[in-house]
């Protein structure tokens, strides 16, 4: 796979953000795994968010932010549908590709799935903390998920991981799909 073709978006393209992140190397791997991610953002700026073409989207959920875990069926283009209707609902999503999958690399592992959820979790504290740094704990490190507005949703496969990482640090809200 060399891009995401992102099949029936709905979703302006100003407000898809793609990243890089880098996962634990898990087992014999002697590379951490790169792992492509995408934010979906609700709204660029203040200003943005107060345009006439935005302000159905205004509401109360604008800055909660769900960390989408996939399941195990190729890569984010087949679960688009999912993020465009949490996004649609008002939310800001971060969705990841484990190792292995779509244009990450590495390979598929049961200890690589939950290393990638772990390091998708780091780098959305870190992003909101970076965003609202009155948000970091006294010492200056990454708060855990409960106080902030952020919510794990696991489908299939990525239910396991949303359960674990839920059971590490507690997140708002938690909700799998098809467990």
């Amino acid at each position: 796979l060399t891009e995401y073709s992102l099949g029936n978006n709905e979703i302006p393209e100003e407000y898809i953000e793609w990243v890089e992140l880098e996962s634990a190397a898990v087992g014999d791997e002697e590379e951490p795994a790169q792992l492509v991610g995408v934010w979906v953002h609700q709204c660029l700026s203040e200003e943005d968010c107060a345009t006439p073409q935005r302000e159905g989207f205004k509401s109360s959920r604008q800055d909660k932010t769900i960390l989408y875990l996939h399941g195990n069926t190729e890569h984010l283009d087949h679960y688009w549908d999912r993020i465009q209707i949490m996004w649609n609902l008002g939310y800001r999503i971060f969705a990841i590709e484990y190792r292995g999958y779509g244009m990450s690399t590495g390979t598929p592992s049961e200890e690589g799935v939950f290393a990638d959820g772990e390091a998708a979790l780091e780098h959305v504290i870190g992003r909101l903390v970076e965003e609202d740094p009155s948000l970091a704990l006294a010492d200056g490190s990454l708060p855990p998920a409960l106080p902030l507005d952020l919510g794990f949703y696991g489908f299939s496969l990525g239910s396991t991981v949303a359960i674990d990482l839920a059971s590490k640090n507690p997140p708002k809200v938690l909700v799998t799909e098809s467990a």
